[in-house]
């Protein structure tokens, strides 16, 4: 999922902060879990808080922001007093609410430097749903087994889950490769467990599934914050040397499923590798890295109802960002460029540059200038996609707000025509959004609120078309 930098002058100068704090003081016991829903414009995010009490009766805190990627922030200061509980956040954010009578609600505001926001807080069980309505229960009408495999190279062990068909195989087989983010194997985000619904699926369909922990997650070795894409391809890569080790699977059927970044992973692969049966690209990329953030900033902005001004502010301030990563190699140079666009833009919101500003500007700074983002804005698909030879099943969400269909599918069929790649097909899904749930605006803050995970049509597909590569290869 490609969530990076958008709205990056929102975020420094209008957000609810990621770092959030707390200290103490009871009388009616609020230990527990609250969460409630965080209303930004038309947007919405959840805000889940868990409050403990330690046995010398000190209060803590810890916030996750699921819709963020965000788990178990700190909480460094909290205060609870005749029922009005204060959360102190980074100096200049800080939450402030009243119990209700009957102890299930505490209902104030989340205030920052530019706005406050009301958020009504509501005990809960649970924080997260357990399952959701296509998670696959047991026992299974396959085979699964937990597989480790190695990128040699990188010295980076990767942990992952083979599903299998019950009888006589050989069987075809699908690499799934996640999008944007460090993500179990499962690719769980916004309590979906995606890639599980769709290898169940495929695997019951007679196809074999690997699917695996990115690096540096879940039971996977390695360091995430320091990979590119190019090292989540060479990851993939030893995916399908471990397919090739084994004697169940079908070494001429071996292909890849990729969801958004993910697909350009695949792409990646399918271009360097000779022996890949097919490739699935789903929610893909047919635009360069920096284009895809600016059409997802504009695309989302819109959906969202977001002020015209403030978005050309935000996309004029992504550009200017975008054009000192693509023309400076130096780091030095990088921060001492990118610490004057900031303050400018800041001076020119009406904000002072003071301590606590500058420390937002470097937080921003650090993150453009990793290397996966670094990367990523440089980065151009037509490259590896120019090479690909193998079939390719394209699939798009109509409402996909992240990788609007209209923006990258033109030049992806483009470039496929002009390289002769075979059995091409392009699909885009009526009334389906980034993840192929049926959704009414598109939304990121909506993944959450629908149960389903993937739609059933969409999962169908998947499977007869892999299936269709089958039957080509056999005939």
């Amino acid at each position: 999922m490609l969530t990076k930098v958008a709205f990056i002058s929102l975020l420094i100068f209008a957000t609810v902060s990621s770092g959030l704090a707390g200290q103490n003081e009871t009388e009616t016991n609020i230990e527990g879990i609250w969460k409630g829903p965080l209303k930004i414009g038309q947007s919405e995010q959840r805000f889940i808080l868990y409050l403990t009490m330690d046995s010398d009766g000190t209060m803590k805190a810890t916030i996750d922001s699921p819709d963020e990627g965000v788990k178990g922030i700190a909480v460094e200061d909290v205060k609870y007093e005749k029922d009005v509980l204060v959360l102190e956040i980074e100096k200049t954010k800080n939450y402030k609410g009243k119990l209700s009578r009957d102890g299930l609600r505490i209902e104030g505001k989340l205030t920052t430097s530019r706005m406050q926001i009301p958020l009504t807080l509501e005990r809960t069980d649970e924080a997260y749903p357990s399952t959701r309505p296509q998670d696959p229960k047991k026992p299974y009408p396959y085979i699964t087994e937990e597989v480790v495999f190695a990128n040699k190279v990188a010295k980076v062990k990767l942990a992952g889950t083979l599903t299998i068909p019950k009888g006589k195989g050989p069987f075809p087989s699908a690499l799934l490769i996640s999008g944007t983010g460090p993500h179990d194997r499962n690719s769980a985000m916004m309590d979906h467990r995606p890639f599980l619904v769709l290898a169940d699926h495929l695997t019951r369909m007679g196809i074999v599934v690997l699917r695996y922990d990115d690096r540096g997650t879940g039971y996977s070795t390695g360091l995430f914050s320091k990979a590119t894409t190019t090292d989540f391809a060479e990851d993939a890569i030893a995916g399908i040397a471990y397919l090739r080790s084994r004697t169940d699977i079908d070494h001429d059927l071996i292909g890849l499923v990729g969801h958004s970044e993910g697909s350009v992973v695949a792409a990646m692969v399918a271009a360097r590798l000779q022996n890949i049966a097919y490739v699935v690209m789903l929610s893909g990329m047919g635009i360069s890295g920096d284009m895809t953030l600016i059409r997802q900033t504009e695309s989302i902005a819109k959906a969202s109802g977001i002020d015209k001004e403030i978005v050309g502010a935000n996309i004029s301030l992504q550009k200017k960002i975008y054009a000192v990563l693509k023309n400076n190699s130096d780091h030095q140079t990088l921060e001492k460029k990118l610490r004057t666009i900031y303050r400018s833009q800041a001076s020119a919101l009406g904000q002072g540059i003071n301590e606590e500003m500058e420390l937002r500007i470097q937080e921003h700074i650090s993150q453009v200038t990793t290397p996966w983002f670094l990367y990523f804005v440089n980065y151009d698909p037509q490259s590896d996609l120019a090479k690909v030879k193998c079939p390719m099943f394209i699939l798009f969400g109509e409402k996909d707000l992240q990788t609007p269909p209209q923006f990258h599918i033109p030049p992806i069929k483009r470039t496929l025509r002009s390289n002769g790649t075979s059995q091409t097909a392009v699909k885009i899904m009526p009334g389906l959004n980034h993840l192929f749930q049926n959704a009414e605006t598109g939304l990121i803050s909506e993944y959450n609120k629908i149960s389903e995970t993937i739609s059933p049509s969409v999962l169908q597909l998947i499977g007869e078309w892999i299936l269709g590569q089958s039957r080509r290869a056999y005939n």
